[in-house]
């Protein structure tokens, strides 16, 4: 490795040098969306509009959703690290910013607004999201809130929904009366670390007649219910306590009407409704079949039912408005990704028509009640991509894909053009035909045609797809994992239109099909190889393999989450090779290894947490890459040639870097030998080798076996003429015998310089 830099190094200075410039430039490009967790209309300006995000705090529009821009984020809570955070998670489902889980707006002021977090309590801005401040003085620091209600007639006037979030001991109803100053507990109602606030609401016009709707963690059957208050919050009587209640509806024409999302003893989620002011309710208690997780009632009380979870890869809106009798689903669009209508779904008070959902995806309106809806998510950054892929001879042409759908772009990442809103794990190039082109993840599918079109290709694939390969010489062969019990390969010979499954395995840190570039026969997944296709697999290695050099077979990769190791000798040894342990789960603290397609030296890897790591020197020195993009990193493109370098992050899209001082040099090495992978193989009693030599010098041509131990010279010349040379083995030792079954190795070497490839006889 050290003689191979020293090739490197002279070769560069003997050539025209490119140097990376030290002038950086990072530009967060999009893919547009959003993880929107609460949304708002101003109820002064039905174009204002605000939404809290999981982990990209607050953005706002002016003009009814078709722009948005991002409000600061300067004194809003921000997580202190990755480890030791309250509550006990990573931050890594979060983001850099604590969720914003409800927004309160000023009847009266459009500019003024408070959100809940959750897990660091409320904060205020007076100037439309300019700038925050902390209105936490008299409540708890780690309070997570989960709605927020205004007095409509009395602005100064508020209560706040807590949760019982994660063990947090300060659940319960808070109220002001004077804007914030002062907030007392409500004792009357259930509080402390078993219970939450799951909603508050009023009877249309009077908000002297309050509900809460409340939930339990710490009792059995997670019962609790509803309380109602007549005088404006003084008092609480019980109404119900058998179940939780969450998205309380009021029907405006008649107030013993409503409905509601209840949660079961039996770990079922229903919608219910009551005609006698919330004492008694009825269900389809037997047929919870689908869930239906939340509720949103217009103040004409068109009343919208969500099926199924907020993340989930399918689900429907049905919309009622004749109270319930007849139901008809609204625009699939807006439906099959992700919705959840609590605290994220608003209708305009005077056109219930115009309708706004937060989603996973981001942001959708209507304007005829749902019957069609589209994506307004302009100006809004919070996507999470795991993978993006560019064009093998085009890099100005990328795919992005991740949590929220498949982006493509053709002016090197500057801006992009959804596709779709599925959720997306894997893309990836034909090499030799870069029309042709697969995505896979919630689907599996393929393009002929340069992404114009794509057909459904999983056939007999079970569960996600998580990774795909494909054989860079014999492009038809196709792999891909799946998940769903276990991790699967699955093997294709047509370009996929048929598929065999060739292992499984339970567990996996690194789920990928990686194939040798020189001797595609041989195939690693996890800690296992094949050296056959993918026939016949053995578990060879300790650790996971995560990367192959492009130029070397025997130099492998592996990691077991934050160990970096090489091998030198196709895996029999390794050495660490780097580590980095300032992380723990639920994604490994080393993620997806990456060469430099130009000099392999320049190796790259990322972190969920520290940006990316990279070496210009093999790894014998490891940098982290600074500036100012996001460092919770997935996927990343270095191309060092055009001093620009590509990374898809987890929450804040991709980031585009120009002008990156990575202190790498750009340099076009020739191979100064190439030895072709030998035919037949495997093979049996004699077997073909070419290669060919670009200086002069003495040529040694060796073969050993699988225990390293010399078994024929075929050259060994002082020289031998520049060109292409054939060479045939007869497969017989220095004594004349023939030679058994097994892996070897034939190592040619010219001067300073060698490369091996590996053989199989089998007889």
């Amino acid at each position: 490795m050290k003689l191979y830099a020293k090739v490197v190094l002279f070769f560069c200075i003997s050539s025209s040098l490119f140097f990376v410039c030290i002038a950086q430039d990072w530009t967060r490009t999009g893919p547009c969306s959003a993880h929107v967790i609460s949304l708002s209309i101003a109820p002064s300006d039905s174009n204002v509009v605000y939404i809290g995000t999981f982990c990209d705090g607050v953005y706002k529009s002016i003009d009814g959703t078709e722009n948005w821009t991002k409000c600061s984020t300067e004194n809003f809570p921000q997580w202190e690290d990755s480890l030791n955070n309250s509550p006990t998670l990573p931050c890594w489902w979060y983001g850099d910013i604590y969720p914003v889980q409800a927004i309160g707006i000023d009847p009266t002021n459009s500019e003024h607004l408070w959100v809940g977090t959750g897990g660091r309590g409320l904060y205020e801005s007076k100037n439309g999201g300019i700038s925050w401040l902390g209105a936490n003085n008299t409540l708890p620091d780690s309070i997570s809130i989960g709605s927020i209600h205004i007095d409509e007639n009395i602005p100064t006037k508020m209560f706040l929904g807590a949760c019982a979030y994660l063990g947090n001991e300060y659940g319960g109803l808070y109220q002001t009366i004077d804007g914030g100053n002062k907030w007392n507990l409500v004792e009357s109602v259930p509080n402390g670390s078993s219970y939450g606030i799951t909603c508050i609401t009023n009877t249309q016009g009077n908000e002297d007649h309050l509900y809460v709707g409340i939930n339990s963690v710490g009792e059995p059957d997670f019962s609790w219910g509803l309380m109602e208050s007549i005088d404006g919050g003084i008092e609480w009587q019980i109404i119900n306590n058998e179940f939780p209640i969450y998205d309380l509806s009021i029907n405006p024409y008649n107030n013993q009407n409503m409905w509601a999302t209840i949660y079961t003893g039996w770990l079922d989620w229903l919608s219910a409704y009551t005609i006698d002011g919330g004492y008694t309710w009825t269900a389809d208690w037997y047929n919870p079949n689908p869930w239906i997780t939340s509720l949103y009632a217009d103040t004409d009380y068109n009343v919208y039912l969500a099926e199924g979870w907020e993340d989930a890869l399918d689900g429907n809106v049905k919309k009622s408005s004749d109270n319930g009798n007849t139901w008809k689903y609204i625009d699939s669009l807006c439906a099959g990704r992700g919705v959840n209508l609590r605290n994220r779904c608003e209708a305009n008070k005077g056109n219930t028509n115009n309708i706004f959902f937060g989603t996973y995806c981001g942001v959708y309106v209507s304007y005829n009640g749902g019957q069609n809806c589209k994506l307004e998510n302009t100006g809004i950054y919070n996507s999470y991509i795991k993978k993006i892929e560019a064009h093998p001879y085009k890099k100005e042409i990328v795919y992005a894909g991740g949590n929220q759908g498949l982006w493509k772009s053709i002016d090197g990442c500057l801006s992009w053009n959804q596709i779709n809103e599925e959720y997306i794990s894997s893309i990836k190039f034909d090499p030799k035909q870069p029309d042709t082109l697969y995505y896979g993840g919630q689907n599996f599918k393929r393009s002929f045609d340069g992404g114009l079109t794509f057909k459904d290709i999983r056939n007999n694939i079970v569960g996600d797809i998580v990774d795909i390969s494909i054989n860079p010489k014999n492009t038809n062969i196709v792999y891909v994992v799946s998940i769903q019990d276990s991790y699967m390969v699955y093997k294709s010979e047509n370009y996929g239109d048929t598929w065999d499954q060739v292992i499984s395995r339970y567990t996996a840190n690194y789920p990928y099909v990686l194939i040798d570039p020189s001797d595609p026969d041989t195939v690693y997944f996890a800690d296992y190889r094949s050296i056959d296709g993918g026939n016949v697999w053995e578990d060879v290695f300790a650790d996971e393999v995560i990367g192959i050099h492009p130029r070397d077979s025997n130099i492998l990769y592996t990691s077991n989450r934050n160990t970096l190791k090489v091998s030198y000798d196709w895996g029999d040894t390794f050495q660490i090779l780097d580590t980095y342990t300032n992380w723990t789960v639920p994604v490994p603290a080393i993620g997806k290894l990456v060469f430099d397609n130009n000099n392999p030296d320049n190796i790259f890897y990322c972190t969920p947490n520290n940006g990316i790591h990279y070496t210009n020197d093999a790894g014998q020195n490891w940098m982290v890459l600074n500036g100012d993009y996001e460092k919770r990193t997935l996927d990343v493109i270095p191309l060092i040639e055009k001093n620009k370098i590509y990374i898809a992050t987890h929450g804040a899209g991709v980031w585009l870097g120009e002008n990156i001082p990575l202190g790498i040099e750009y340099c076009s090495i020739p191979s100064e030998i190439t030895l072709s992978q030998n035919y037949p193989n495997p093979f049996n009693p004699e077997t073909t080798i070419n290669f060919k030599i670009n200086s002069t010098g003495k040529v040694s041509m060796l073969i050993y076996n699988s225990r390293g131990q010399l078994v024929s010279k075929l050259i060994d010349e002082k020289k031998l003429m520049r060109g292409s040379h054939t060479f045939v083995w007869n497969g017989k030792d220095f004594s004349g015998r023939e030679a058994s079954s097994d892996v070897y190795i034939i190592e040619l070497r010219v001067g300073d310089n060698s490369v091996s490839k590996r053989m199989l006889m089998v007889k």
